[in-house]
């Protein structure tokens, strides 16, 4: 009993030598190159396949905007930003985010979108976080709103 004890504190102590800690700057760099792929995938004809955001979301990942449940699980995910594509001819979250930071598994941000939707272009103020889990986002939560004077945002050429 002794021993076995022995052997699996030594075993769990390897393994803690070996395990490489996720530190916050992981998480943030992640978050930040998934809204870059996101930018290259919605301007391109392809790019928005369920394999995609299956490298950047976790296979049940759910994505809440102001309150309300948009998307859960990657099929959903695919299909919520497929619609959006096929609503909006151009959309860009832009980056850097005005400020983020990061909370254990949580990356917190403000942030600006560009959204050009029948010829007409918007800008939203974006605010919230992500939960990143085995370095994909599990979670979306955010709260956005309109600037209807469109003094935040860059214009999109």
């Amino acid at each position: 009993m002794m021993k076995s004890k022995g052997l699996l504190l030594a075993i769990l102590i390897a393994a803690s030598l070996f395990a490489k800690p996720v530190l916050a700057a992981d998480n943030a760099k992640i978050l930040t190159d998934m809204f870059a792929w996101w930018n290259k995938a919605y301007a391109s004809d392809s790019g928005f396949t369920q394999q995609d955001f299956a490298r950047y979301y976790t296979p049940d990942a759910v994505i809440y905007m102001n309150g309300e449940k948009r998307a859960k699980g990657l099929a959903a995910i695919t299909r919520h930003f497929q619609t959006m594509r096929d609503d909006a001819e151009k959309v860009i979250v832009w980056l850097p985010f005005q400020e983020s930071f990061v909370s254990g598994d949580r990356v917190f941000t403000y942030h600006m979108i560009t959204a050009v939707a029948k010829g007409e272009q918007s800008c939203w103020h974006v605010m919230g976080y992500a939960v990143i889990k085995g370095q994909r986002v599990s979670e979306l939560n955010f709260v956005s709103i309109s600037d209807e004077q469109q003094s935040a945002c860059p214009a999109l050429s």
